[in-house]
């Protein structure tokens, strides 16, 4: 069972993932579709998809890779995915996916780096913290973050966030 304090970490980081999404694609209705999700209660299945004239916003409870994810980026193998999040504006999107590790998210933030550097990406940024890191790669067509945060109480919450590249 997922204790209280797990299930605030990862709903923060749903939220951290959520404005990421929405700078990546954001304008003035990318508010009113969070303002929408953020008043609507979640279903049983731990889903909501919310369609806009223009724009959709979907979160999802699983394990699953979004059927919209990118045939040349590379899957995140070693992600066990809780849940994933899809924003699409003016036929542009960003995909967020939130899970953890198999292995030490220190070593699978380096081996998918790696792999996505041998599919032709190379790395933009790289942030670490006490209890954090990110990495930004890009191929000229898309931007891949790779992150955590470790709150030292649970296991590390493991994010990768896919979006056209600008």
């Amino acid at each position: 069972m997922t204790s209280p304090r797990a299930l605030a970490t990862r709903s923060l980081a749903l939220g951290a993932g959520l404005v990421f999404l929405a700078s990546a694609c954001g304008d003035d209705s990318t508010d009113s579709v969070i303002e929408e999700v953020i008043e609507q209660r979640v279903g049983g299945d731990g889903s909501v998809s919310i369609e806009g004239e223009d724009s959709e916003i979907s979160v999802n409870q699983g394990s699953e890779l979004p059927s919209e994810w990118p045939v040349d980026v590379v899957k995140p193998d070693g992600l066990a995915i809780d849940s994933s999040s899809m924003l699409a504006v003016d036929q542009e999107f960003a995909i967020a996916l939130f899970g953890t590790a198999r292995t030490d998210p220190s070593e699978f933030i380096d081996s998918y780096s790696a792999a996505l550097i041998s599919s032709g990406f190379e790395q933009t940024a790289n942030f670490e913290g006490e209890h954090s890191a990110t990495r930004s790669l890009s191929n000229g067509t898309w931007t891949v973050l790779v992150g955590m945060v470790d709150d030292g109480f649970n296991e590390a919450i493991v994010t990768v966030s896919v979006r056209p590249e600008t």
